[in-house]
């Protein structure tokens, strides 16, 4: 075990709040809880103003790191790689930490972050928050992340599924990438019932609903990957046998756009974008059901919220869901990209309310595994141990 005082240096590219920013967070907050040092860097951005506030709530100390998010785009490798290099080992070399953690939203995120780690010889842990099952690596950007693992970097994945993709993808044994599972607060119990009904009447009043309505929510960024096209292609479907059912979806993203699209498919009043909430929490309480269409997933924290607050959940079967989730045992699972089958499931759990609350009561005692405290045990206990490791070469 380190002694307290251990100094550790948080490192992802976070341009908004999602899943993998609030996992740095509460791995920070642990880390401060038992007198570490702790620093996060990451873009500075309107859109992370709170993350930074939580940070600094938590004693972390935020320091501005640009590192450009270029899932989306082309760049010349100068300009994808050498700034954020230069920056993270200015960043190390100023900060001198035991231990690095870097946080990747994309597998091959972060090739310089993790380049300058390896030449300053900073102890690092890479914690691969999403694989796809066919992501594209150029050569490039690959060479330097597996130059990364090979110089000592611990890598983590978020599921089995994860860890076999990651394994496949880089030629790697499985047995040398550690599992450590996304984990959110699990309580004994979800909101009694005079908390859901007040929570219901208020969110209801808040979009003009009335009590009659069905509401179905949906919490994820607006992106390709999280499967809105196939929800606004399965909504005429459940409309046709629940006229009463609203769609509710809680998330940032460009939401003028997707708008757009819900109005082209005439389906403006049935289907709300409301944008980013940070009241996931009573959404969730208010809702008769949590719709996830998601293509694939590292281990989704929106699920894991959706089944600690007890609300039935109908997903899709994709990668990171079925390592939370068994069809028909914790959540209905529609096939991948099928709004048809989407549409059939959501159908399903409507026509059967005592059906769909046993299975949300089952889910409920299946997320105890995976709980935020679990996982920033496991996390500390890694970081611990990559830290001491450069403490014994030392000695």
């Amino acid at each position: 075990m380190m002694p307290t005082g251990c100094r550790l240096l948080q490192l992802f590219p976070g341009e908004s709040v999602g899943g993998a920013e609030r996992y740095a967070l509460v791995v920070a907050t642990e880390a401060v809880r038992r007198g570490w040092e702790v620093h996060a860097a990451f873009p500075r951005r309107e859109a992370t103003a709170k993350l930074r506030g939580g940070f600094a709530n938590s004693g972390v100390a935020v320091h501005a790191l640009e590192i450009p998010d270029l899932r989306y785009r082309t760049a010349r490798w100068l300009r994808e790689f050498l700034p954020p290099f230069v920056r993270t080992a200015a960043i190390c070399g100023r900060l001198k930490p035991d231990v690095a953690q870097i946080v990747l939203p994309w597998p091959d995120h972060c090739a310089g972050v993790m380049r300058a780690t390896t030449l300053l010889g900073v102890p690092t842990v890479d914690v691969f928050q999403l694989v796809p099952e066919d992501f594209p690596v150029d050569g490039f950007r690959a060479a330097f992340v597996d130059a990364a693992r090979r110089a000592g970097h611990r890598w983590v994945a978020v599921s089995p599924t994860a860890r076999a993709l990651l394994s496949r993808r880089y030629g790697v044994e499985p047995s040398t990438i550690a599992v450590i599972p996304n984990g959110v607060p699990v309580s004994g119990t979800g909101p009694d019932d005079a908390a859901r009904a007040a929570s219901r009447a208020a969110v209801l009043a808040e979009f003009g609903w009335t009590a009659g309505t069905t509401l179905l929510l949906t919490a994820a960024r607006l992106d390709p990957q999280k499967g809105f096209g196939d929800l606004v292609a399965a909504v005429p479907a459940v409309l046709d046998r629940h006229p009463e059912a609203r769609f509710l979806w809680a998330g940032g993203g460009d939401v003028a756009v997707h708008r757009d699209a819900v109005r082209r498919a005439g389906l403006d009043g049935s289907i709300v974008l409301a944008g980013h909430r940070t009241d996931v929490e009573r959404l969730l309480a208010a809702a008769d059901l949590f719709v996830f269409p998601t293509k694939f997933e590292g281990l989704p924290f929106a699920l894991l919220e959706a089944m600690a607050s007890g609300v039935p959940v109908v997903a899709t079967a994709a990668p990171g869901v079925i390592d939370v989730v068994t069809g028909g045992e914790h959540a209905l699972l529609a096939n991948v990209g099928s709004a048809e089958d989407l549409a059939a499931m959501v159908n399903r759990a409507l026509a059967d309310r005592p059906g769909t609350a046993a299975m949300a009561h089952r889910a409920r005692e299946r997320v105890a595994d995976f709980s935020a405290e679990r996982m920033a045990e496991r996390t500390m206990e890694l970081l611990e141990e990559t830290a001491a490791c450069r403490e014994s070469r030392k000695g």
